[in-house]
């Protein structure tokens, strides 16, 4: 899954959807979320309240998002699934983030939203 249907399955929170991140002593993170794609579809945002994940794509400016969309088997079908790994990298700058919750204030984005540029989008496996 990439581009406009992995976005479109994003936004209609049709995928289970994971982020991993690093802790300052190496160890893995990781949270179950529910991003939100921004306007200008570059970026995915979040509204986490404060905890490790968030201080981890602070601190680290990096995160990777795992996003699975399942089908249930029909008959003697077996599950499938489709899905992608979304690279994403901190929006640190300030300008941009408050041009971000401006432009994204309708899906609720706000001064305390965590904004991430989405960097490289690659299949599942």
């Amino acid at each position: 899954m990439s581009g406009e249907e992995l976005l479109k399955a994003l936004e209609t929170y049709q995928l289970s959807v994971s982020v991993a991140t690093v802790n300052a002593d190496g160890s893995p993170n990781t949270a179950v979320v529910i991003p939100g794609v921004t306007k200008d579809r570059q970026h995915l945002f979040f509204g986490l309240a404060p905890n490790q994940t968030g201080a981890n794509m602070k601190e680290r400016k990096l995160a990777i998002v795992t996003a699975i969309g399942y089908i249930a088997p029909k008959g003697d079908q077996k599950m499938t699934y489709s899905g992608a790994r979304i690279i994403l990298e901190y929006v640190s700058d300030p300008a941009v983030q408050k041009k971000l919750v401006e432009q994204n204030k309708d899906k609720k984005a706000s001064d305390s939203t965590i904004f991430l540029k989405i960097v490289k989008i690659l299949p599942i496996g």
